[in-house]
């Protein structure tokens, strides 16, 4: 897997008699003893497309098939599957809508849909979705782990780790279970637990790597990603990163998360290196975020807010609670700007608004940031107010700690500026 396979060219060679029955000038050759070898071949295909992400092949094969079986319930979806992957979550509803009409007692298909409406925030459906598939199969342990996927999209996290405990019962020690319980473990700051079992699925699949085995190359970058969030694991950080990018050179997750760490390290030649290569390969709201922020430290704020314009195109990739995530980086890095041009009311006005988005211990960075614009425009209550919120937040990752370091530091200046005034 270290270079992309030709899929079109492996799989088109693969069926090649049957694909060219379906070809336009043959198309009296698609007869009803044709139908069942060519829709199987179509949905063979389609499915490999899908398992290469290459989601528009896919779904041209797809749309072929269901032109000709317009009842044809794997394709169905499949394809909705595939509008779900492509962040079409609308259409993906209405394909599974349709799936459902053909077999209403179908789990598979409400658990499906019932995360096409978590995608869109439209989660009392979700649940209804969730409800009824748990319903009709109650043994089924993805149908446990979906329901996990929408309440951690709800942010109820302790029954989100229940649910995905009760899929580990039924199924145990399933690999995609395993894997949502290090999101939650990773969303509510528990990053060694989340360590601990990215260094299991690690050493399981490592012995796979010759076979093409993806699952180590994500573990690592994942590993990577928390380590980086820690303080003194910045080795580990690089060295996880390091035998990724061994592997696969052009690995955009592992050059866009080392790019990061760079960044948090002040090098700021070698993150710019990278992350400009993880947007030249595939482009992201995160990644231009993250380049805007190089561009603040290194003084050039044009160019930081057309990356940050840039970046808000691409909200639509992420789900409800990453696009609160997303928007509320967006806002604070433009705070940020302001503060440094002095356009101390833009900057505030920027700031309220990434401080009504975001909703868990990671505010601490914008109140503090709010707080050191207050103190430029001698409003030393509002900062202190600001302060003391700050400051009651236990520091859950080393972006916390700088910023409870920062507001330390904010609070003397406040008393030294108070001491001068009375």
């Amino acid at each position: 897997f270290t270079s992309k396979l030709n899929i079109s060219t492996q799989l088109n060679s693969s069926f090649p008699a049957v694909i060219e029955m379906i070809r336009p000038k043959n198309a009296r050759l698609f007869q009803p003893k044709n139908r069942t070898i060519i829709t199987n071949t179509l949905m063979e295909r389609s499915q490999l497309y899908f398992e290469q992400s290459e989601y528009n092949l896919a779904k041209k094969d797809l749309d072929i098939l269901l032109q000709w079986d317009s009842d044809n319930f794997e394709g169905i979806i499949l394809r909705g599957r595939i509008f779900y992957k492509i962040n079409q979550y609308r259409a993906a509803i209405s394909n599974y809508n349709r799936a459902i009409a053909l077999d209403p007692k179908n789990e598979y298909a409400y658990n499906l849909r019932a995360l096409a409406r978590k995608s869109i925030g439209d989660f009392d459906q979700a649940i209804e979705d969730s409800d009824y598939a748990l319903k009709l199969n109650p043994r089924k342990g993805y149908s446990y782990r979906f329901r996990s996927m929408i309440l951690q999209e709800m942010e109820q996290f302790e029954a989100a780790l229940d649910y995905i405990y009760a899929a580990d019962t039924i199924e145990n020690h399933e690999i995609e279970h395993i894997y949502q319980m290090i999101d939650i473990y990773s969303d509510t700051y528990q990053y060694w637990k989340a360590i601990d079992l990215l260094s299991d699925i690690i050493d399981f699949y490592k012995k796979e790597i010759e076979d093409g085995d993806m699952y180590y190359v994500e573990a690592l970058i994942q590993r990577g990603v928390i380590y980086s969030f820690l303080q003194n694991e910045e080795e580990n950080a690089f060295e996880d990163f390091r035998v990724v990018l061994d592997i696969d050179p052009k690995n955009d997750l592992a050059l866009s998360h080392r790019g990061s760490l760079y960044a948090r390290l002040r090098n700021f030649e070698m993150a710019m290196k990278d992350i400009n290569a993880a947007i030249e390969i595939k482009p992201n709201a995160y990644r231009y975020q993250n380049r805007a922020y190089i561009y603040y430290k290194m003084g050039n704020y044009d160019l930081a807010v057309r990356d940050l314009d840039t970046s808000e195109g691409f909200y639509s990739e992420y789900s409800i609670l990453n696009q609160r995530m997303i928007r509320s980086r967006t806002f604070l890095f433009r705070g940020m700007i302001y503060h440094k041009l002095g356009e101390y009311e833009k900057s505030l006005k920027n700031l309220d608004e990434a401080i009504t988005i975001l909703h868990d211990d990671a505010i601490i960075i914008l109140l503090v940031e709010r707080a050191s614009v207050y103190v430029s425009t001698n409003r030393l209550e509002d900062a202190l107010n600001d302060l003391k919120k700050a400051f009651i937040i236990e520091p859950k990752n080393v972006y916390m700690s700088k910023a409870l370091a920062k507001g330390i530091k904010l609070y003397g200046t406040i008393y030294k500026l108070h001491s001068q005034s009375t």
